[in-house]
C-alpha cells in the first residue's frame, strides 16, 4: 500500500537539502543532476519571488507521517 502525500510549498528550512540535492551529486543520485548550477541560485530566486507564481513553480512533496523502515 502507498503513503498518502501532499504537495506544499517549499518553505525556508527545506533549502539546505535542495541545495544539496541539486549541488551535490552524490547527494543526488544518479539521476537526480542536471548539472552544476550557480551556488547559492536556489536561495536567491526563493528569497526574490518565492517558488510558487503564476507561471509555475516548485513544490515540495511531503508525507503525511514520517517514513519508517
Amino acid at each position: 500500500m502507498s503513503e498518502p502525500v501532499r504537495l506544499r510549498p517549499v518553505v525556508e528550512p527545506d533549502l539546505d537539502l535542495l541545495e544539496r540535492l541539486y549541488e551535490d551529486p552524490s547527494q543526488a543520485g544518479d539521476f537526480g543532476l542536471f548539472g552544476y548550477r550557480n551556488p547559492g541560485q536556489l536561495r536567491r530566486q526563493w528569497s526574490e519571488q518565492g517558488f510558487v507564481s503564476g507561471q509555475g513553480g516548485r513544490l515540495a512533496v511531503a508525507a503525511e507521517r514520517p517514513f519508517c523502515r
